[in-house]
């Protein structure tokens, strides 16, 4: 995927969107996000834009899931949530491929730049999940959902950050 967007017109934007997209999806426990959950726009000039996430959910509410779930791309080859750490994120952004490393570099992805987005998104989601729920708490079944969820996604981030 990251020699796939970087070859793109817009790369260094398309690379640092989906660095977080694929970040964000590890942090909630999205088990299916494989590649067909990622699209380019295609535009005049040969333009090609990351388009928005869509098909996003988290498996962590699942049991099954929370013990056995695993990313379907996996970050630095890293697939196991609560499990991505500076070793998976430095070969990520290339470290064992000199020519990533100088496009991720390009794009301002260096091991610490990633490391950081990484450690940002494991420290406001479970927060931003919390008031979520808390403003959708009229809604049938929502209560179940949070229980089963919201501890689940902070132990992952706890876990990140614990070893980030």
């Amino acid at each position: 995927m990251l020699k796939l967007l970087a070859s793109t017109s817009e790369a260094d934007t398309n690379l640092n969107l989906f660095t977080h997209m694929i970040f964000f999806n590890y942090v909630i426990g999205a088990p299916d996000a494989h590649a067909k959950n990622y699209s380019l726009l295609l535009g005049m000039g040969g333009r090609a834009l990351l388009a928005r996430m869509y098909d996003v959910a988290s498996g962590l509410c699942y049991e099954e899931l929370r013990r056995k779930g695993r990313l379907a791309m996996a970050i630095g080859g890293e697939n196991r949530f609560g499990r991505v750490g500076r070793g998976a994120i430095a070969k990520y952004a290339g470290r064992d491929d000199s020519r990533i490393a100088a496009v991720m570099e390009r794009a301002g992805l260096d091991a610490q730049a990633c490391t950081d987005i990484l450690a940002r998104l494991a420290q406001s989601v479970p927060k931003a999940m919390e008031e979520t729920f808390d403003e959708a708490s009229s809604l049938p079944g929502i209560d179940e959902l949070r229980t089963r969820l919201l501890p689940a996604v902070g132990d992952v981030c706890e876990r990140t950050l614990g070893i980030l």
